[in-house]
């Protein structure tokens, strides 16, 4: 018995090693050192802070972006990644493996993103390219936030058609981009009013915590965020009390209001309240509760 156990066991990782050497990469020939691009590509699906594929990346510069559009733009199939995350599961089960196995072309997907951080701005060439596949793709919209700045018509464009997952990740991008996106936020204040959901997750308590991580101009964004206080869903009183104390002092005549939200009902508002009265007053930064400073 132990011995058929064996065998499936082996049977499963000879299966995992073989689905991981087959994968799409597009024909070319660009290395670094006597190494493939894909290689060092996939290095970074391993390790994001790999000193050499970082250097190799930055040698390359955009005659990578071909390479690193397809690897973004290509996805295994739903099945494929079912197999890859029942194999993981049974390797870490047994202590075999201690990070999850990833399928050859997630993995490249993963090391395409981190080139897309580390090329930045100079990756601005692929914009068009990705904006064609983000409204399907989270990858694209990602690799979009990496490279910044120039990325922000094709977001805010894409934010007004694109559905709640999407749309998520549209956010996700205005926060790595920072305060450049600062022009996002009159669409992201509309997001505000959203009656949609992204599972549990209603919009307009991602919108707020978006707006959190931009924290610009807080004349406009912070009524906005407190006029969620007296919202139903006590996931988006916490998050828009959090997002006010993102402010800090920036936020202090919203301090009566906050100061409301100390009686509220769940255990996470008020805290999260007396956080953000302890940011205000203090122009100290915000501390999420369950983090220490």
């Amino acid at each position: 018995m132990r011995s058929r156990k064996r065998l499936l066991l082996c049977l499963s990782v000879l299966v995992a090693v073989a689905l991981a050497l087959w994968q799409f990469w597009p024909s070319q020939k660009l290395s670094y050192e006597g190494k493939a691009l894909k290689d060092w590509v996939l290095d970074l699906g391993e390790n994001r802070w790999n000193p050499k594929a970082t250097a190799a990346i930055q040698a390359l510069g955009t005659n990578a972006l071909p390479a690193l559009i397809d690897a973004v733009n290509q996805r295994p199939g739903e099945t494929r990644e079912q197999v890859f995350s029942a194999i993981s599961t049974i390797l870490q089960k047994l202590h075999l493996r201690s990070r999850p196995l990833l399928d050859a072309k997630r993995r490249a997907a993963i090391g395409a993103l981190r080139a897309f951080d580390i090329l930045g701005a100079t990756a601005s060439n692929a914009i068009p390219v990705l904006a064609k596949t983000m409204d399907t793709n989270a990858d694209a919209i990602e690799a979009l936030g990496y490279i910044g700045p120039a990325s922000i018509p094709v977001l805010t464009n894409a934010l007004q058609r694109c559905g709640p997952q999407q749309r998520l990740h549209i956010f996700l991008a205005f926060c790595q981009i920072g305060t450049n996106a600062s022009v996002a936020v009159p669409m992201i204040i509309a997001q505000l009013q959203d009656t949609t959901s992204l599972g549990p997750y209603p919009m307009r308590e991602i919108a707020a915590m978006a707006l959190g991580c931009l924290k610009s101009d807080p004349a406009t964004v912070v009524p906005a965020l407190t006029n969620l206080f007296q919202d139903p869903n006590s996931g988006v009183r916490m998050y828009a009390v959090q997002s006010v104390g993102e402010f800090s002092s920036r936020a202090n005549f919203a301090l009566p209001a906050v100061r409301q939200l100390l009686n509220d009902s769940h255990v996470m508002v008020r805290e999260s309240a007396t956080n953000a009265l302890e940011a205000i007053e203090n122009n100290a930064p915000f501390v999420r509760p369950g983090h220490s400073r």
